[in-house]
């Protein structure tokens, strides 16, 4: 409560003084321009005058008047002004006087944004349509956030593993990297799990306990370093990619050791961001 609250107080403090600081360069913008030099000239060729407006008959019909302004607007202008200037005073004249002026403001914009938060909490409480869980946002109830963490990583599970059907993995490695021989076994409980084929690719042509018949790089790994623009030096082990052989596409999951959770989610994401560019082009 205490971080939203302060949040909207932010937004007020921020609105104001942006309204003034607006208010502040329209107002030099026009004395500046009475004293334009050589940078604002203009061809007087290329200069056009106005051509005169014709004539308008009369109306008959009177011209409305004005709608009148909100009172709570006039009140919020006011305050802006008068947070503003007492703020400016303040900073060029820092007396006593001036600053208690400027804190007597400031606590009544406090009070302001804290009670606005705390009717907007009430009114969005009464009122589900305002909150950001129907649009699939995460909820703050730590008992909500299970649920909704659980179902998210149900739906992400179940598109992984008709993803399986037409994608595969790359995992490159090394058989004397400690991390190569953390991860594969994870790698491979995923591999069963959820049915992808890995290929497993060794820069040293040895193998690890989990993929003892792994294949030795051919060149492709500097294919891939080229292709993903790293510097030399910058690959590392253990790699992961997803691959679709169909397509010909490789999709990055990362460097070094995920948990089965962890490649899920990668999975999921990379494929949807592919998609959505695919869409785009």
């Amino acid at each position: 409560m205490l971080k939203l609250k302060w949040f909207i107080y932010s937004l007020l403090v921020l609105t104001l003084s942006a309204h003034a600081a607006q208010e502040e360069v329209e107002q030099r913008h026009a004395i500046d321009r009475g004293q334009e030099g050589w940078f604002w000239y203009k061809d007087p060729k290329q200069a056009k005058k106005p051509a005169p407006e014709a004539a308008q008959p009369p109306s008959s019909v009177p011209d409305k008047p004005p709608a009148a302004k909100h009172p709570a607007l006039a009140a919020h202008e006011a305050l802006q002004k008068e947070l503003t200037e007492s703020m400016q005073i303040a900073v060029m004249e820092p007396t006593e006087e001036n600053m208690k002026h400027f804190l007597a403001v400031w606590y009544e914009v406090r009070k302001k944004s804290s009670d606005f938060a705390d009717i907007g909490r009430t009114v969005a409480w009464a009122n589900p349509q305002f909150s950001r869980v129907l649009d699939g946002g995460r909820p703050t109830n730590p008992v909500a956030m299970r649920v909704h963490d659980q179902e998210k990583t149900n739906v992400a599970e179940q598109r992984v593993v008709s993803l399986a059907k037409t994608h595969g993995i790359f995992f490159v490695f090394r058989s004397d990297c400690k991390y190569c021989h953390a991860f594969a076994p994870i790698l491979r409980e995923f591999q069963e799990k959820y049915g992808f084929k890995v290929l497993p690719i060794s820069l040293d042509g040895q193998g690890l306990p989990e993929y003892p018949d792994a294949k030795q790089d051919n060149g492709m790994v500097a294919r891939l370093i080229a292709d993903m623009r790293l510097k030399p030096g910058e690959f590392r082990t253990p790699f992961t990619a997803l691959v679709r052989p169909e397509k010909r596409e490789l999709m990055p999951l990362g460097f070094g050791v995920m948990s089965g959770q962890e490649l899920v989610e990668r999975i999921d994401k990379v494929v949807e961001v592919r998609a959505a560019q695919v869409a785009k082009q």
